[in-house]
């Protein structure tokens, strides 16, 4: 209750402030030449009002610090079929949460597990492999990924560096970082070759960069 009551008094102090200066930038406007209006008052006026936009911007982000605490650090894979998404899932979630298989299409609707990383919550999400569906039930399981990692506070988009494949047309807004995957499969000059075009390089059959990724 009290917090409630200190917002809300910040926020009337805001409306407060807000209505104070329209009225002196529309005295200065309308009586310029009347002796008791104060000389030029806009440099005063837009300091407070910059002032007070920078309080707000910082209250939004707060608000944005409370929700991650509260409902936890959304991260979201995204790659296309075959990846590694399902096996970087299963890795991070330390139990077999996903269907693995070398089928492409596997996964089709969004799996997710909450993870404690050193008392951090986060909530990891796994998607449908990216690629032109192949049918109806598919291609909705694409648009959710899609739409699930524009809410993302991180999106992992991963690729198999041993067989890199597009993941189509893809605009990502939230954060991302590049994931080359299955690092297994190359011979150590190869991998660390592959590893240099992305941010992380990893392996999950061999645990090569996952806690490097986890930190």
């Amino acid at each position: 209750q009290n917090a409630h009551g200190a917002q809300s008094e910040l926020y009337l102090n805001w409306r407060r402030r807000l209505i104070h200066a329209r009225a002196m930038i529309e005295a200065e406007i309308d009586f310029a030449d009347e002796d008791d209006v104060p000389g030029s008052v806009s440099d005063t006026v837009w300091s407070d009002v910059r002032s007070m936009m920078a309080e707000i911007d910082r209250h939004i982000a707060g608000f944005h610090a409370a929700e991650i605490i509260r409902d936890g650090f959304e991260v979201v894979i995204l790659g296309a079929p075959n990846a590694g998404k399902s096996s970087l899932f299963n890795a991070l979630a330390r139990r077999d949460a996903a269907i693995v298989t070398d089928e492409p299409g596997t996964t089709r609707d969004l799996l997710e597990v909450v993870l404690d990383l050193e008392g951090l919550r986060v909530r990891l999400t796994d998607t449908a492999g990216l690629r032109d569906a192949l049918g109806k039930v598919e291609a909705i399981g694409i648009e959710k990924a899609k739409a699930k990692a524009d809410r993302a506070d991180l999106v992992l988009l991963l690729e198999d560096a041993a067989n890199p494949r597009e993941a189509g047309p893809l605009t990502v807004t939230a954060p991302a970082l590049r994931v080359g995957t299955k690092l297994d499969l190359l011979d150590s000059e190869a991998a660390h070759n592959a590893a240099a075009h992305y941010e992380f390089g990893i392996s999950v059959v061999d645990g090569t960069g996952v806690d490097g990724l986890l930190a």
